[in-house]
């Protein structure tokens, strides 16, 4: 029915009727360095596309531990992931699937959450998503008023990739971008006091609610595929305009991977050169804080395992 793998008595993998989970356990993010050099073959597996992890802290078990960053790499569409030269990019080139895990859940205890302000930081790579530059035609064509700047930053209007339908766009969406549905962060302890500070955290950094849509809005938004408006927090137009990190050998590399594979289709020449840009999905889209408690005991984690296995929701509330 399952099967348990035990890593040097740090990682527990439990596997049952397609349920992926993983247990993290050290006494400070640190020691969870060593999940990077084996996760990826881990998680690449055909099928996958839900991860639960728990983060505990054996020293201390009231501190918890908090998110590793490799899990943002993991997600579908991750720009980190696809825009990365070297074996991923490889990955991509050699007609594989890139990875395409559309639910992330990540357990530990309140303590490990503050202040607010470091979750708050972790999150672009949950945020960031590649769409296209430009305006498009009835055909799915580029017709293009973007222009550069000196910087080469591209300028101009976006078009989501799941609201196109040229070849390109379809590229885009095989290799996971639009795919990624819901980051959910479950602590044990008080949910509300929490919840808002980090929401207010959030915000401050990429708005909260869909552009056209007010925060004060009771709309559930989680899952749908949508953006903010430039200006919408702190950290948007620096996005926007490719400020942040490695963005543009990044966006630069997933536009040869995509022109690559659409050069691989009838007629898919003529689309090939379309141009890529980043724009920041509404938290409020992707990201739920709160509202069940985090499985820290082996109880809580069991039970929730067998009530997937028997087709109850799980983790997945």
């Amino acid at each position: 029915m399952s099967s348990v793998l035990d890593l040097q008595s740090q990682s527990i993998f439990r596997e049952s009727a397609g349920i992926q989970s993983l247990s993290l356990h050290g006494s400070s993010p640190l020691s969870c360095s060593t999940y990077a050099d084996f996760l990826p073959d881990w998680l690449a597996r055909p099928g996958l596309q839900r991860i639960h992890g728990v983060g505990i802290n054996s020293q201390s078990p009231i501190t918890g531990l908090g998110m590793p960053t490799f899990f943002q790499n993991f997600r579908a569409g991750s720009t980190l992931q696809l825009g990365q030269p070297g074996p991923n990019h490889e990955r991509i080139w050699k007609d594989e699937k890139p990875w395409l895990i559309t639910h992330i859940r990540y357990d530990t205890t309140e303590y490990a959450y503050k202040p607010a302000v470091v979750l708050a930081g972790h999150m672009l790579p949950f945020l960031r998503e590649v769409c296209f530059a430009g305006d498009s035609g009835s055909s799915g064509m580029e017709l293009s008023t973007v222009t550069g700047n000196a910087n080469g930053t591209v300028q101009g209007p976006f078009i989501s990739v799941m609201g196109d339908d040229s070849m390109a766009a379809e590229v885009l969406r095989d290799m996971g971008v639009g795919q990624f549905k819901r980051v959910h962060f479950t602590w044990n302890g008080e949910t509300e006091p929490l919840r808002s500070e980090l929401v207010e955290r959030i915000t401050e950094g990429y708005g909260w609610a869909p552009a056209g849509a007010s925060n004060a809005d009771g709309t559930d938004w989680l899952e749908q595929y949508r953006f903010v408006k430039p200006g919408a927090g702190d950290m948007v137009d620096e996005v926007l305009r490719n400020e942040v990190g490695n963005d543009l050998d990044r966006l630069a590399n997933i536009e040869k991977a995509m022109a690559a594979k659409v050069r691989q289709r009838p007629g898919g020449a003529a689309f090939a050169g379309r141009k890529l840009r980043y724009a920041i999905r509404a938290p409020a889209t992707v990201v739920k804080l709160g509202g069940a408690q985090a499985a820290i005991s082996a109880d809580a984690r069991l039970a929730l395992f067998l009530n997937r296995a028997q087709g109850g929701s799980g983790a997945w509330t």
